[in-house]
């Protein structure tokens, strides 16, 4: 399957997009690396924490209720 990045078209979308309706497309800002679609990350960016109680899982702050922990980083 091709996809269309910079109105290239590209075997592989590059960096950290995504191919979404064959078009590649940008993860979020929270995100280095996402999946499936662009808030959906796999590796959080400078300044975002790793959540498994939601989508978008990066954050830039805790949710109520929960205190940062700087092991595992949620």
């Amino acid at each position: 399957m091709l996809y269309i990045e910079n109105g290239n078209c590209v075997n592989v979308c590059s960096g950290n997009l995504i191919p979404i309706n064959n078009i590649c497309t940008a993860c979020s800002s929270a995100c280095t690396t996402c999946v499936n679609t662009i808030n959906n990350c796999v590796v959080c960016a400078v300044g975002y924490y790793y959540t498994t109680t939601n989508i978008p899982n990066c954050i830039n702050n805790c949710n109520s209720g929960y205190i940062y922990h700087n092991i595992t980083n949620y």
